[in-house]
This record gives C-alpha cells, sequence and structure tokens, in this order.
C-alpha cells in the first residue's frame, strides 16, 4: 500500500512539472556543428547559443553581434530594455516589444521590427537585420545553405550617397536574379515581402516624427544610513583672565541707635523645676535703646530663657554708589579646529553586475561603474578586489537576485549548503549569506531538499579591516552543480 502511494505522488509531482516547462531553442551540443552558420566579412563567427528563424526573422545572441560588429551595449535586466551604440548610431529594444527606438545624429525615429528581440536560453536575441543595418552592415539570409552573411564593408553604391536614412529592412528571402535597376517611384501601400529586388535610389530622408512623452519617473529608492558623525576636535586653550576692576567705595553706614549698658553675667545655678505658666501679662511699651558698651568676656552659656518680642526693624541705610567697571581682559587664542570627520562616501564604491551562467565556485568581475553606481580607485572593477586604503571600520552591502537555467530536479545532500560570500585576503569569511533551502519530509511518502529557484540573497555588515587588505565578492557551491544566472548590486564605504 506504501509503494502505491509512492507511485501515485510521483506521478502527480512529474504531471505537475510538466505544466511549468516552458519549450526553449536548444543550443548545439558541445563538438557539433550548429544548423545556421554566422560569417562575418568572410569569417565564421563561433556561437554557444544556436541563431534561430521564427516567422522568417533571424535571431541571434545580442553579446555575438557586439563583438563581431565592435558595438557597445547596455542590457537593463530590470526594465528589460538593449541599448546598442556605436559612432553617431543608437538603438533601443525592449524584450517582447515589436517597435524599436533609433538615433542617427541628431534625427530620432521609432520603426515597427518584424519579430521582437527574444530570451532564449537564458540569452537576449535580437533581430540580426535591425542591428547590422542599423550600423551600416549588409545582412544575406541563405534559406538553402543555412547561413546569415553580414558584410561591414562598405559597397560602391553606399560610398557614393552622401545621406542615408535610418529605416530598418525586413529579413530577405532567397536571393534571385538581378534586374536593371527602375526610376523609384512613389511608395504605395506595405504589402507582403517578396524575395529581394534590385535596389532602387535612395530617397532623401523624411523629417523626424515628434518625440513622445517621456514615462513617468521611477520610485525614488530608500535612503542610505547616515554615516556616523566625526570626533569633535580639541578644544583650544583659554585665555588669561583679564585684572579684576577696582572695587567701588563702601556707602555709609546707616545710624545705629543706642544700645543699653549690658550688666554683667553671672554663673548660671542650676536649673529648677519649671512651675506652672501663670498669665501673661501685658506687654509695655518698648523704652529707648541705651549706648552700646564695650563688649564684656563671654561667660559660660546659661540655660535659654524664653524669647523675648522681637523688636521693630531699623531703615535700611542708602546705598553706596557702584565701583567703576574694570577694563575687560584680553580674549584668550582661538584653539586649532580638530580634523574633519570622514564622510560615508569620500572613500567607498557602489557598483552593479550581471552573470548568465554560474554552476561552480567564483569570484565575481567585471563589474559596471556606470550612473547611478559610482567607482573609486581603491576598487578594481575587472578583478572585482576592493584594497583597503586606510585601517579603520567600513560598512559592506550586498544584494544578489538569482535564478536558476533550468527547472530544479535535483534533490541535494544534508551537506550541501550553497552561500555567497565577501572574503577578506580570499581566505576569510566576514559576511556569509545561504542560499534559500526547500527541506520537505514527508514521513514515509516523500523526502525533498533543494534550492528554491529564484530568491534574494542580502549581505550586509560592518567590519574593521586593515590598510592593503583585499576584499571580493565570492560564490561558494558546496557540492551544487546546479547553473543559475544573478543580477547584484554591490557596494563598501568607510566608517572611521
Amino acid at each position: 500500500m506504501i509503494k502505491i502511494k509512492r507511485l501515485q505522488l510521483s506521478i502527480v509531482l512529474v504531471l505537475v512539472m510538466t505544466l511549468f516547462v516552458v519549450p526553449v531553442a536548444q543550443a548545439a551540443p558541445v563538438g557539433q556543428v550548429a544548423e545556421i552558420s554566422i560569417i562575418v566579412n568572410d569569417s565564421v563567427i563561433p556561437s554557444d547559443v544556436e541563431p534561430v528563424v521564427h516567422k522568417g526573422t533571424a535571431l541571434m545572441p545580442l553579446r555575438v553581434l557586439e563583438d563581431s560588429l565592435g558595438v557597445s551595449l547596455n542590457w537593463n535586466s530590470s526594465t528589460q530594455t538593449i541599448a546598442v551604440f556605436k559612432g553617431d548610431a543608437s538603438g533601443t529594444l525592449i524584450i517582447g516589444d515589436p517597435t524599436a527606438s533609433i538615433k542617427v545624429g541628431d534625427v530620432e525615429e521609432k520603426v515597427t521590427l518584424d519579430q521582437p528581440a527574444k530570451i532564449i536560453q537564458n540569452r537576449v536575441m535580437v533581430p540580426v537585420r535591425f542591428i547590422a543595418e542599423l550600423f551600416g552592415a549588409k545582412v544575406v539570409w541563405n534559406s538553402t545553405m543555412k547561413t546569415i552573411t553580414i558584410s561591414t564593408q562598405p559597397s560602391v553604391d553606399q560610398e557614393s550617397q552622401n545621406s542615408k536614412g535610418s529605416g530598418v529592412k525586413g529579413d530577405k528571402g532567397d536571393t534571385g536574379a538581378t534586374g536593371p535597376a527602375g526610376a523609384q517611384g512613389p511608395s504605395g501601400p506595405a504589402g507582403s515581402q517578396g524575395g529581394p529586388g534590385p535596389a532602387g535610389a535612395q530617397g532623401p530622408a523624411g523629417p523626424a516624427g515628434a518625440q513622445g512623452d517621456p514615462g513617468p519617473a521611477g520610485a525614488q529608492g530608500p535612503s542610505g544610513p547616515a554615516g556616523p558623525q566625526g570626533d569633535p576636535g580639541p578644544a583650544g586653550a583659554q585665555g588669561p583672565s583679564g585684572p579684576a576692576g577696582a572695587q567701588g567705595d563702601p556707602g555709609p553706614a546707616g545710624v545705629q541707635g543706642p544700645s543699653g549698658p549690658a550688666g554683667p553675667q553671672g554663673d548660671p545655678g542650676p536649673a529648677g523645676a519649671q512651675g506652672p505658666s501663670g498669665p501673661a501679662g501685658a506687654q509695655g511699651d518698648l523704652g529707648p535703646a541705651g549706648a552700646q558698651g564695650d563688649p564684656g568676656p563671654q561667660g559660660d552659656p546659661g540655660p535659654a530663657g524664653a524669647q523675648g518680642p522681637a523688636g521693630p526693624t531699623g531703615p535700611q541705610g542708602d546705598p553706596g554708589p557702584a565701583g567703576a567697571q574694570g577694563p575687560a581682559g584680553p580674549a584668550g587664542a582661538q584653539g586649532d579646529p580638530g580634523p574633519a570627520g570622514t564622510s560615508f562616501t569620500s572613500e567607498g564604491f557602489s557598483v552593479t553586475g550581471t552573470t548568465y551562467s554560474i554552476a561552480s565556485s567564483t569570484l565575481f568581475t567585471n563589474w559596471s561603474e556606470a550612473s547611478p553606481y559610482y567607482a573609486n580607485p581603491a576598487f578594481n572593477p575587472a578583478t572585482g578586489i576592493f584594497t583597503a586604503p586606510a585601517t579603520g571600520k567600513y560598512a559592506i552591502h550586498a544584494t544578489v537576485n538569482y535564478k536558476t537555467n533550468v527547472p530544479v530536479s535535483i534533490s541535494l545532500g544534508s551537506g550541501i549548503d550553497p552561500f555567497f560570500t565577501v572574503k577578506k585576503n580570499g581566505s576569510t569569511d566576514l559576511i556569509k549569506g545561504y542560499m534559500p533551502i526547500l527541506d520537505i519530509n514527508m514521513a514515509l511518502i516523500l523526502t525533498i531538499r533543494t534550492v528554491l529557484s529564484s530568491a534574494t540573497v542580502t549581505l550586509s555588515g560592518d567590519v574593521e579591516l586593515q590598510a592593503g587588505d583585499e576584499v571580493g565578492l565570492y560564490y561558494e557551491a558546496d557540492g551544487l552543480t546546479l547553473g543559475f544566472s544573478t543580477d547584484i548590486v554591490w557596494s563598501i564605504h568607510r566608517l572611521s
């Protein structure tokens, strides 16, 4: 009964996985000749992904055209946009979009493609004729020989032309016999494309169409954390105190009333028992105060007697005039300013990189510093190594987006844990980020342990580096052989 349940579950899993498999063009096996050949200026160009002909239009890998035609390209994986440049000509395509933008000099226009650019076997495939003819090359497709021939050498007719339009022709059929060139008539409505006839005289380029409104701006990313504040500089030395001003003359003392004569104080006798208090008598009027005599020697204190009533307060004497204010002392010398704190971005870099196939441990190289990212002399984008310019604390941050190249169909052993890591001097792991693992154990039925087909791994932390330490971003397969592609943003900044 258990075996039957396992068989039923296996059949269900196979059916579910079959629903998610997307057919793609297959590359020619290693060591075999591809069915379609690419010839540029009489030289056969190798390609790890075979060109395809889709609905009469030849598509081939963009990287092959880049190397063979000497063009520059920029691939934006987030918007799926391809920009190609050479001289004063450029073109922009979007994966799946049947239109493209071309610009020659100051003239820009939008054209319709016979087939849009596609992604096949994780490679960007573009219409051959559009890219080649945009940069002045000639393309011929021979369906019998199954060859795509590209020529970048200008023909006699091309050299005789003083100006050329920027229109893009569709793919040609088999080459027919060349008839005599007739005069070019007015353009009629576009019909279905037949075999190519002889080229007529090139008409003048039409005026450029109005430029479309710009698309909405993308959402602004979150602000990075503020860098730490630099240490305050030492306080300057305090200047000497100025001399104190002269004290003003004291005012005249008020008139003191005469004190009565003080009698000699006798020795205190022993305190008797306190009798009951009698009724308080009426208070008599105060007599005038007598003149104050010289104080006699102080005797031993006797017991405290009852406190008599307080006499009236005498009038306060007039205040004396205020003394003249002394001159102000000289100001103290200002202390030297402390050293400025290090800015968060004054010593650091931010780069991005895309890889198309990773199946083993590797150091990520060939990073892009193009805007909005930025470079730093301490970072080598070709080797992927950052050399610490000084001893101190550094903030490290990397966001790794990966996606497997084929559907996941393998189960990992318990000891396989692939991860991304920032290493110091090629041996010391500073920050690790493991690829997420799906681990399912259905008792007596199914056990699966495998990586997710796509995910984001973030590595972030602050570390102490010594001057001269070399830091790089690596992938450690740890026994995983499944191939995948990545899209990474990586940065390092000095904190102190």
